[in-house]
């Protein structure tokens, strides 16, 4: 039997068949998702209120099939490719229209319903990210340190550093980032890995978690030529870590 601190671990109360677990870190809460598609959520703050695991209500028809959570807010993604997101909406970080500070039932993104199909979620403090079934990797929320920032080609074949440290209420692309596999997001800094096994690692570049040599403050999606054959990255508070074959 597994023990922690001298005691023996114990189920939680009310859960089985779980195939996956998430954590938010702001307002310290627990979400899971099981064999069935339900939701769970337990903890504090407006998440979830409740010591022990109470099931979240989705629309009908919702088959849930992945789960993400953020600092204080949880993103899902349901057997059609379609994103429902809820929690607090600090900076427009849910990305589904609403002026509201707190959104407190699961609200479709207004971009599924108009063809964003995605495969993977990852949910930060002021920002989520998308990959999208194509590849593509999408953003919104609040773009501080750069980490809405893309690198594009010019008309003339030249790089071009697409900036935006501003509010986006709505996902926008990155054009440069394609055939992505898998996103991380930390609290200042994000990274993705690609099909063909690359990492590339943006945003707040504090202890060099950025990971290039730069000594730059904000950095822009950059590829870690020390890095290859990856297959999973995760992004800290003040660290990047990264799987490889």
């Amino acid at each position: 039997m597994w023990k922690s601190s001298g005691k023996p671990l114990t189920p939680v109360p009310g859960l089985a068949n779980v195939i996956a677990v998430a954590a938010g870190s702001a307002e310290e809460f627990l979400a899971a998702l099981d064999c069935d598609h339900n939701v769970y959520v337990w903890g504090q703050g407006v998440i979830a209120g409740s010591p022990t695991p109470e099931r979240v209500e989705f629309p009908a028809g919702v088959c849930v099939q992945s789960l993400f959570c953020g600092g204080d807010h949880i993103g899902v993604i349901d057997s059609n490719n379609r994103v429902y997101l809820w929690g607090q909406n600090n900076n427009q970080v849910l990305g589904v229209g609403s002026t509201e500070s707190v959104v407190y039932e699961p609200t479709l993104l207004p971009s599924s319903e108009r063809g964003l199909a995605c495969v993977s979620l990852a949910c930060g403090k002021d920002l989520t990210f998308a990959i999208a079934n194509d590849g593509h990797l999408w953003g919104w929320g609040f773009g501080k340190h750069n980490l809405l920032t893309d690198v594009r080609s010019g008309k003339s074949g030249e790089q071009q550093i697409v900036r935006s440290n501003t509010l986006r209420r709505t996902p926008v692309k990155f054009e440069s980032l394609t055939a992505l596999q898998t996103v991380s997001v930390g609290a200042n800094h994000a990274a993705v890995v690609t099909s063909d096994g690359f990492l590339y690692v943006w945003g707040f570049n504090e202890r060099g978690k950025a990971g290039d040599h730069s000594v730059n403050q904000d950095v822009s999606p950059t590829k870690i030529k020390a890095a290859s054959q990856v297959e999973q990255t995760a992004c800290g508070g003040s660290f990047t870590l990264f799987a490889c074959r």
